[in-house]
């Protein structure tokens, strides 16, 4: 599929653009959007291959392009779609129609490269089919996306809006969200083959903090980034894979990437066993980042062991690759100290008790 914008088509999507900045639509998003379209623009009879080239939404647009919304919830038909705007979680007043939904999964679905438009509803997901399915549309939204049965109260979209521009560790210092000396610490992290792991709960600024990091790697080094869905940026000498469309695992991901001359290996977030693969990596000279959920440094290791332990190793086995010296690793905590989003703590892995508390 061609995204192209033809001089006709990139009149369509500002007329489209107008329509909701305009809010000469705000009265249909509960209305099925046929009737919507014609009664409010005259629109009519758009076929599908013309609808999916143009970067349109439905009743995202409301505020994909709002640089203060970080997220956009649709729970289903009929019901208030809700935002998270400076961080805080609000209900919007607005409700969709399924078909506007409807329109706004296909959308992401072909956009993001998850179906085609001659079958926009065959949704797979690891190469099955599925009613769930996770991608990325245009490289500026990640989205997941459900559907009944997976769904019981219908079509559902969950969108994160990546930023147009990633954040530096510069930004991040002077927005008080990275203290200097823990920039200046992870910076020599990255440049003395250290492996960091970013710890922190959903929405707290792990994936900000880890593009920061990229960004700081310089163009000298060779990066591999794997995902489920893509959203860290590339660099110039980088390649980027995603598990979704592999056909595979994080863990096989891992073992391609040693094949690929990488100086650094990112995991954009740790589930499972690819923890193991990481920590093996790593001792052979392969550093990485990657993200884990956690709320605090201590917990972000028991988790890597508890995970690492799943393939069968024991966890003694794995406690010695965690803190030996041929695996550095430092593993920093970002959320919310004292009412503001910052790099909390950072502790390096020296030793580790059998409870899992580093020493």
């Amino acid at each position: 599929m061609s995204t192209a914008l033809t001089a006709e088509k990139t009149q369509v999507l500002h007329e489209l653009q107008a329509l909701v900045r305009m809010g000469r639509l705000n009265d249909w998003w509960n209305q099925d959007m046929t009737t919507a379209l014609i009664r409010a623009a005259g629109i009519n009879d758009m076929p599908d291959a013309q609808w999916v080239a143009l970067p349109w939404y439905g009743p995202l647009e409301l505020w994909r392009h709002d640089p203060t919304v970080s997220e956009i919830m649709v729970n289903g038909p009929g019901r208030e779609v809700y935002i998270v705007q400076n961080g805080m979680m609000i209900p919007t007043g607005v409700k969709v129609h399924r078909s506007w939904i409807e329109f706004a999964q296909r959308q992401i679905a072909v956009r993001s490269g998850r179906c085609t438009v001659d079958e926009p509803h065959a949704w797979t997901h690891k190469g099955k089919p599925s009613h769930f399915m996770e991608g990325t549309a245009d490289r500026l939204m990640r989205c997941a996306l459900s559907r009944e049965p997976c769904s019981a109260d219908g079509p559902s979209i969950t969108v994160r809006v990546l930023p147009s521009e990633w954040r530096t560790l510069d930004s991040l210092i002077q927005n008080e969200v990275l203290p200097r000396q823990a920039a200046q610490l992870l910076q020599y992290a990255l440049d003395h083959k250290v492996s960091i792991l970013v710890a922190g709960s959903t929405g707290s600024g792990k994936t900000t903090l880890m593009a920061a990091l990229l960004r700081a790697v310089g163009e000298t080094k060779r990066v591999v980034i794997m995902e489920e869905s893509q959203e860290l940026p590339p660099l110039d000498n980088s390649v980027s894979m995603e598990v979704n469309q592999s056909g595979g695992t994080f863990s096989d991901l891992v073992s391609l990437s040693l094949r690929q001359r990488p100086d650094l290996i990112v995991v954009g977030e740790i589930r499972g066993p690819e923890s193991l693969a990481m920590l093996q990596a790593a001792s052979t000279g392969h550093p990485g980042i990657a993200s884990i959920h956690a709320n605090d440094t201590q917990s972000a290791l028991k988790n890597l062991e508890r995970m690492a332990c799943t393939m069968g190793a024991e966890p003694s086995i794995v406690r010695g690759m965690m803190t030996s010296p041929a695996v550095p690793l430092v593993v920093c905590h970002i959320g919310r100290y004292g009412g503001r989003r910052m790099v909390g703590a950072i502790d390096e892995v020296e030793m580790m008790s059998a409870n899992g508390n580093v020493g």
